[in-house]
This record gives C-alpha cells, structure tokens and sequence, in this order.
C-alpha cells in the first residue's frame, strides 16, 4: 500500500474530528479513483462500488487489515465499474445489444455477449 491515509482518532473534539473526516474521506476517494480509466472528456464518471466504499469511509480507515485488502483489491482492477453499455437498434422491431467494443472481455465463446448472457442456439 503506498497511499499514505490520515488515521481518524476518537479522542478529539467534534468539529475537528468532522474536519478530518471529511479530509481523509477525499483523500481516500482520490487514491481509489483511477484518473486515467474513471474520466471521460473532463466530466469523471460515477461508479457504484467505490461510491459504496467511500459512504462506509469510517469503517476502512479504522480497520488497517479492511484497508490493505482494499488497495489489493484496487491493484488487481477489481473496483471498476463492469455495467455493459446497452445500444438499442432503431426500426420497428427494437432489440438491445452490446457492441463488441464494450463487452466483458472475460466472456465464454458458448455464450453470447448480450445483456442476458444466454446460449448462442437459444
């Protein structure tokens, strides 16, 4: 782990330990966020699952062996947002698909790499 986070004390006054609160919550937002993967254009994108972590802040900080397990996490690419991005075909008969540009790369050639998932001949 080589994100240096401020550690959240018990002991201090309210309206300090708020402050600090809020200051290690961004700085533990900031090293989860992969700046060259999580932006499009200027706008970054939202994704649930650091969202979910940085809401439970209080709980990482505090306990040391959540937060190493959590930058493994991060170091293996496992807290991106895997959502497919569905396109939908113009015409009467409107079916959703996934472009092959953006599908889980991970997928099984027996399956078909739509938002279902389903068998090929089915």
């Amino acid at each position: 782990m080589s994100e240096k986070l401020p550690k959240l004390s018990q002991k201090k006054a309210r309206s300090q330990s708020l402050y600090e609160n809020q200051v290690a919550t961004k700085k533990l937002k900031e090293s989860l966020y992969n700046l060259q993967t999580s932006r499009y254009g200027q706008k970054p994108q939202k994704n649930p699952v650091i969202e979910s972590i940085v809401r439970e802040a209080d709980l990482v900080l505090t306990n040391q062996h959540l937060k190493e397990n959590l930058f493994k996490l991060k170091d293996l690419g496992l807290l991106r947002n895997c959502q497919p991005r569905i396109q939908t075909q113009s015409g009467l008969k409107k079916k959703d698909f996934i472009l092959n540009d953006y599908h889980n790369k991970s997928t099984i050639n027996g399956y078909s790499r739509n938002y279902g998932g389903l068998f090929y001949n089915r």
